[in-house]
């Protein structure tokens, strides 16, 4: 995504303001947005997943394994 965005930039900046420059440029903030988005959806995840894992972990279930002689 970087990559497209430094592309993407050089292009506009070195052929001007054009028809393909404005359509480049939305496709570029599109693409910016869209990562944005899946590194917040990330990182939601991430902290979704450290609260399970904690709260799993806080729980007496290993305490209250008991094991019966058959």
């Amino acid at each position: 995504a970087a990559l497209f965005l430094a592309i993407g930039t050089f292009m506009i900046s070195a052929n001007g303001t054009t028809t393909y420059g404005v359509i480049l440029s939305g496709f570029l903030f599109a693409l910016l947005l869209e990562c944005y988005w899946c590194c917040q959806l990330v990182d939601r995840l991430n902290e979704v997943n450290t609260q399970i894992g904690i709260l799993l972990y806080s729980l007496d279930w290993p305490v209250e394994l008991q094991y019966t002689k058959a």
